[in-house]
């Protein structure tokens, strides 16, 4: 379970997500919604998380705003692969749109990511910047590694290199 955070914008990150992993980050995104619909609105845990112990679970039930960022995250990822032409099961695409309809809004990060990048990659400050910069590094550094659209997304932010 892993969201490449190359942008504090889940927009930016959906739209980043390559073509060779969209399955996987689109049920790794309805898990987490799902679990932090659970944990901050006692909304049945539709989707049954796999590891509800990860990091990335600690993050979205640490704050509601992490968690209303990951339905936007999840939203702006339904849109971006419903253009292109990606074929999403009918059942996700009915919870994203119900999630979103009932608590969607425009959230910012309250704490910081978990890094879940090589520790070559995490700078010793632990925080939202921090962790944005460490997987803009990791994707850059491992040639090949979802080299399309997260590579240029990168490279369009470069006010955040030290």
């Amino acid at each position: 379970m892993n969201i490449y955070m190359i942008d504090e914008s889940p927009r930016v990150v959906a739209r980043c997500v390559p073509d060779d992993v969209w399955e996987r980050r689109l049920f790794d995104a309805v898990e987490l919604v799902s679990e932090g619909a659970a944990h901050w609105e006692g909304e049945d845990a539709i989707f049954i998380c796999h590891d509800t112990k990860h990091s990335w679970v600690s993050w979205v039930n640490e704050y509601r705003q992490n968690w209303i960022w990951s339905l936007g995250y999840l939203h702006h990822l339904v849109d971006e692969l419903t253009g292109r032409r990606k074929n999403i099961d009918e059942r996700i695409l009915s919870y994203a749109d119900f999630i979103w309809g009932e608590y969607g809004m425009s959230a910012m990060i309250a704490s910081a990511p978990p890094r879940c990048v090589p520790k070559t990659f995490k700078l010793e400050e632990k925080s939202i910047k921090h962790t944005v910069m460490a997987y803009r590094r990791y994707i850059a550094f491992t040639f090949g590694l979802h080299e399309t659209d997260i590579t240029k997304a990168s490279r369009l932010h470069t006010n955040l290199d030290p």
